[in-house]
C-alpha cells in the first residue's frame, strides 16, 4: 500500500511510537515503491532506502540529529503572536494557530538557538514547513531577528535549517516586509566578517528563499528538495520549482549533502570558519633556480599534456576543501575550481584554473569561471583569509558569444577585486599563463612560477612577421592548431620583476614527478604567505598599489638596475612606513596606559565667566565702593561740621 508521506504525525507521538504505527500500516515509498517499515535509514533520518528520497522532517527532529539535547539551547521560545492586523478568518486567529502548534509541537515556524556542533558553537535557526507552511510572520520574523542579532553580538557563524517559508494565502503585508528584515541583518553579519551557512530542505520557498538562505556564504541542500523565490500554493509543490539537483548544475547552490552527512560537513565548515588555526612554515624553503635563460624545447614542458593542472596541484596541496559552486547567475563552470581548505594548518581560500575539465581537451575561461572567482575573492575578503590562486589556462574566452555573456565584464571585476582585497593573496602559476585571461587572477602580494612555467600573449595573424617581434630571440611558436603566441620563461619574466620567485620542478618538469613537484610548490608558498601573512590590510593593498605601479619600469635589454633600484627603494619606504606605524601604535598603547593609571578627574569642568561680563561686574563693583566712599566721607564731614559749629558757639 502506497501512503502520501505524511511523515511523522504532528502531535504528542514519538519516534518509536511512529515506527510502529508505519510498521502497522505498511508504509512505502511513493517514489520507487520501496518499503519503508523497519529499515534504519528511514526510522533514523526519514529517508528512502531504495531512491534516497528524504522525506519532510519537523523542525525539532532535525534540531535532535544535529545536536544532543545538552548540547542546544533554545532562545526566543517564550514569544507569542497577536494579531497586529485584525485579520478575519472563519476560525478566530488564536484558535488556528493553536491547532497549527498542536500538529507541529512547536510554538511557530521557526526554533532558535545556540548549538554546539563538532566542539564549535553557533547560532542555529530551523525552521518547520508544518506550521502554516512554514510562513514567516511578525513572531517567526523576530524570532529571525534576534537569531541574527545574537549571531552579532557573541561573533558566532550562523546556520540556517530552511524549510516552508510561506504560503501566500495566509501571507500578509507585514509577513512580507520580514524579508527586507532578515537580508539587512545578513548584511550585517557580512560587514562584520560572520559566516552564514544555509541548508535548503523541500520545500524552501518565498521569503526565507530570498532573504536568508541566498544570503548565506555556503548554501547546501538536501537530495531532491525543492526552493524557490516563488511562494507556493502548498506543499503538493509538483515540478513547477527547481530541485536541488537543477539549482546546483545552475549554479545557485554550493552542494548537495544528504541527511546523513549533514552533521559531518556542518562541522567541518564550522571547523575552518571558526578555528582559522596558524601557518606552519618550512624549516628550508627550496632554493631559486638559476638564471640560465631555457631553451624552446624547455618552455614546451610547460604545455605537456601529462603536466598537473593548476586543480589537480591544489587538491593535493590543501586538506579539508570545502568547495563554492555556482556564479549564482545561472551557471557553474568547471574551467574554475575554489572553496576554502587548510593549507599548512592555516584556513585559506583558493581558486584554481582547471583547464582540462573533461580530461583531453583544453578550454578557455568563460564569464562563469571569473563570476564564480569573484564570490570566493569577496568571502576571502569578508572574512580576512588568505587568498591562494593557482593560475594555469590560455586564457579568456572570446567572440561575440562570450562578450554578451560579460567575459570582459568579469575579467574587469576580477582585476579590481584581487587588487584591493585586504587580505594576503599569493598567486601561484603552475603551468601557462596566458594574456589579460590569466592577470585577472594573477595579481598577488607574492607571484610564484614554476621552474617551467611560461606566459603566452595571443597574436593576431600575421603578426610574426612584424620586425619587433623578429628581432626578439626568445620568441617561441607552439603549432597546437590553438591561435600562436609569443611566450616568455619564468626566469625572464623574473628579470623583469614581473615575478617574485621561481619555483624549482623535478629534473625534466612536473609531468614526471608530480609528488615532487607537489611538494616544492607547497614549501614555497608556505615560505612566501608567512612573509606577507602579518601585514594589516591596509599594507598589503598599498603595498600592492605600488606594486603594480612599477610593473614595466625594467629594462627589456636584461639590465634591471633601474627596477632593482626602485624594488629596494620600495621595500625601504615600506618598512620605514611599517616602523612608524608600530612606533605610533606603542604610543597609543603608551599613552592609554598611563591614561588608565592617572586618577579620575570629574569630566563636568567649571563654567569658565565670559570677560565681559566680569569687566561689567567689576565696573558695577567699583561704582558701588566709589559711592559708599563718597556717602561716608560726606557724613564724615557734615559729622565734623556739626561738631566745629557746636565748638564755636
Amino acid at each position: 500500500m502506497q501512503v502520501v508521506p505524511q511523515l511523522l504525525p504532528h502531535d504528542d507521538t514519538s519516534f518509536d511510537e511512529a515506527d510502529a504505527l508505519f510498521g502497522a500500516i505498511g508504509l512505502s515509498c511513493p517514489s520507487c515503491g520501496a518499503e519503508l517499515a523497519g529499515h534504519q535509514s528511514f526510522e533514523r533520518l526519514r529517508v528512502c532506502p531504495g531512491c534516497n528520497r528524504h522525506f519532510s522532517l519537523p523542525a525539532r527532529e532535525r534540531v535532535s540529529l544535529l545536536v544532543k539535547p545538552s548540547e542546544f539551547t533554545e532562545t526566543a521560545g517564550e514569544l507569542v503572536s497577536l494579531d497586529p492586523v485584525r485579520f478575519h478568518d472563519h476560525l478566530p486567529p488564536a484558535d488556528r494557530l493553536a491547532g497549527a502548534q498542536e500538529r507541529s509541537l512547536i510554538s511557530n515556524a521557526v526554533i532558535t538557538g545556540i548549538a554546539r556542533i563538532g566542539g564549535h558553537e553557533a547560532v542555529l535557526i530551523v525552521l518547520d514547513a508544518a506550521y502554516i507552511g512554514g510562513a514567516i510572520g511578525i513572531l517567526a520574523g523576530e524570532k529571525l531577528a534576534l537569531a541574527l542579532d545574537l549571531a552579532w553580538e557573541k561573533r558566532l557563524p550562523l546556520i540556517v535549517i530552511a524549510a516552508g517559508g510561506g504560503v501566500r494565502t495566509q501571507d500578509g503585508m507585514l509577513a512580507v516586509l520580514q524579508m527586507a528584515k532578515t537580508a539587512t541583518l545578513a548584511a550585517r553579519l557580512h560587514r562584520h566578517g560572520i559566516p552564514i551557512i544555509s541548508v535548503i530542505t523541500h520545500p524552501t520557498t518565498g521569503g526565507i528563499y530570498a532573504g536568508l538562505v541566498q544570503q548565506a556564504d555556503f548554501v547546501l541542500a538536501e537530495p531532491g528538495a525543492t526552493a524557490s523565490g516563488e511562494s507556493a500554493a502548498g506543499l503538493g509543490l509538483g515540478g513547477s520549482l527547481p530541485t536541488a539537483e537543477q539549482l546546483l548544475a545552475a549554479g545557485m547552490i554550493d552542494d548537495i549533502v544528504s541527511r546523513a552527512d549533514l552533521r559531518d560537513r556542518l562541522d567541518a565548515l564550522l571547523h575552518l570558519l571558526a578555528s582559522r588555526g596558524s601557518l606552519h612554515v618550512p624549516a628550508h624553503t627550496p632554493v631559486a633556480v638559476g638564471a640560465v635563460s631555457p631553451g624552446w624545447d624547455a618552455l614546451r614542458i610547460g604545455r605537456h599534456p601529462d603536466r598537473p593542472t593548476a586543480a589537480q596541484i591544489a587538491l593535493r596541496v590543501l586538506t579539508n576543501v570545502q568547495p563554492m559552486r555556482g556564479d549564482r547567475i545561472g551557471r557553474d563552470d568547471p574551467t574554475l575550481i575554489g572553496g576554502i581548505g587548510r593549507f599548512e594548518g592555516l584556513t585559506v581560500a583558493f581558486l584554481a584554473h582547471n583547464r582540462r575539465p573533461d580530461g583531453e581537451t583544453d578550454r578557455l575561461l568563460p564569464a562563469a569561471a571569473y563570476r564564480k572567482a569573484a564570490r570566493i575573492m569577496q568571502l576571502a575578503g569578508r572574512l580576512e583569509l588568505p587568498l591562494l590562486a593557482f593560475v594555469d589556462t590560455a586564457g579568456a574566452e572570446t567572440g561575440l558569444e562570450a562578450e554578451l555573456n560579460g567575459v570582459s565584464t568579469a575579467l574587469a571585476q576580477n582585476l579590481q577585486l584581487m587588487g584591493h582585497l585586504p587580505a594576503p593573496v599569493i598567486t601561484i602559476i603552475t603551468g601557462e599563463a596566458g594574456g589579460a585571461g590569466a592577470l585577472a587572477n594573477a595579481l598577488g602580494d607574492r607571484i610564484l612560477v614554476t621552474e617551467h612555467g611560461i606566459f603566452t600573449l595571443p597574436m593576431v595573424e600575421g603578426a610574426l612577421a612584424s620586425p619587433f617581434f623578429l628581432r626578439q630571440t626568445n620568441v617561441g611558436v607552439a603549432n597546437t592548431g590553438r591561435p600562436q603566441f609569443r611566450s616568455l620563461g619564468a626566469r625572464e619574466a623574473m628579470a623583469l620583476g614581473v615575478i617574485d620567485r621561481v619555483i624549482p620542478e623535478p629534473e625534466g618538469g612536473a609531468h614526471l614527478d608530480p609528488e615532487g613537484a607537489i611538494a616544492l610548490i607547497r614549501a614555497s608558498v608556505a615560505g612566501s604567505l608567512g612573509e606577507v601573512l602579518a601585514d594589516s590590510p591596509r599594507r598589503l593593498i598599498e603595498a600592492r598599489i605600488e606594486r603594480a605601479r612599477q610593473l614595466g619600469l625594467a629594462d627589456p635589454e636584461g639590465n634591471d638596475f633601474a627596477s632593482r633600484e626602485l624594488r629596494e627603494l620600495s621595500a625601504i619606504q615600506h618598512s620605514i612606513s611599517r616602523s612608524i606605524d608600530d612606533f605610533r601604535q606603542e604610543m597609543r598603547d603608551r599613552i592609554e596606559h598611563r591614561k588608565q593609571s592617572l586618577p579620575q578627574l570629574s569630566d563636568k569642568l567649571p563654567k569658565r565667566p565670559d570677560l565681559n561680563e566680569l569687566t561689567e561686574r567689576f565696573a558695577h563693583f567699583r561704582a558701588t565702593v566709589s559711592t559708599a566712599a563718597s556717602q561716608a566721607r560726606q557724613e564724615i564731614v557734615e559729622e565734623w561740621r556739626d561738631r566745629t559749629g557746636e565748638n564755636d558757639r
